[in-house]
């Protein structure tokens, strides 16, 4: 589920089928930055121009240890959006604004060779 496999749609989820506009992609970042997960938003690797508009929606799934589920934010006018999901003991944050979407988690020490994260856009 790594963009970098050159998945083209989300496959997890009833609702979650939308082509794939940017996500997680280890390949692109440095080794020694592969032990640990932001814990703030708008980190180098961890946030991406999503393209869309005002009351489009980023659909996302997020993989951790063998769990996985979706999440989905309403792309605002200005500010931002956030959504949180806790998967093993670990949240998850998304959050976007009118250009980009950016992720973290809540807690130091999680592997990014743990982590998959991908997300499209269902229009309005």
């Amino acid at each position: 589920m790594t963009v970098g496999e050159g998945l083209e749609i989300l496959l997890y989820g009833g609702q979650c089928r939308f082509k794939v506009v940017d996500g997680l992609d280890i390949s692109e970042i440095p080794r020694d930055e592969l032990y640990s997960m932001p814990t703030s938003f708008d980190q180098t690797h961890y946030i991406w121009n999503h393209n869309a508009s005002n009351g489009d929606i980023i659909k996302a799934t997020i993989a951790y240890q063998d769990e996985i589920v979706d999440i989905e934010v309403d792309i605002p006018w200005i500010a931002w959006h956030n959504k949180e999901v806790t998967l093993n003991g670990v949240t998850f944050s998304l959050r976007t604004g009118p250009n980009r979407c950016s992720i973290k988690v809540n807690q130091t020490g999680i592997r990014v060779t743990d982590v998959q994260f991908m997300f499209g856009i269902q229009e309005r």
